[in-house]
């Protein structure tokens, strides 16, 4: 069940970041803030799913080393906190998720302040994908159909 729900945040994750890159003339400015919003927010959940530790109910990517080779695959060096995690989901939760006076006491980061961690976590997106067995790597490429 994890795997259907997480591939709507690779799928849309995926999009939104290429469609940065890209970098399209945009007509309407609320749909390119919604698409900027969006983005942030699966950013903001990849980065607690690879790099979080679960609490409560969350679902992180350790709950995956109970698949047979998957922890040979996806080992815990790739889940190594990165230098930039606490700032950037400092900013994030701030910003984004929460409703804070950060808001209009300090000035916002740049998009480029977050897009430069993108590629960190495409990489870790693809290889977790290689690192799933192959029935549950099937079942993340059918759960990703509904979404692209």
């Amino acid at each position: 069940m994890a795997l259907e729900h997480l591939a709507f945040d690779i799928c849309h994750f995926r999009i939104y970041a290429e469609r940065l890159k890209s970098r399209p003339k945009q007509r309407d400015q609320a749909d390119f803030q919604a698409m900027i919003y969006s983005l942030l927010l699966h950013f903001r959940l990849l980065i607690d799913f690879f790099y979080g530790k679960p609490l409560h109910d969350d679902c992180c990517v350790c709950h995956f080393n109970l698949l047979d080779g998957f922890e040979n695959g996806f080992p815990a060096s790739h889940r190594q906190e990165p230098k930039w995690k606490a700032e950037v989901s400092g900013h994030l939760n701030k910003r984004l998720a929460h409703f804070t006076a950060s808001r209009w006491r300090e000035a916002r980061p740049p998009m480029d302040y977050y897009a430069k961690h993108f590629g960190t976590i495409l990489d870790l997106i693809s290889r977790f994908e290689q690192a799933l067995p192959a029935d549950s790597r099937q079942a993340l490429e059918n759960a990703k159909r509904m979404w692209v």
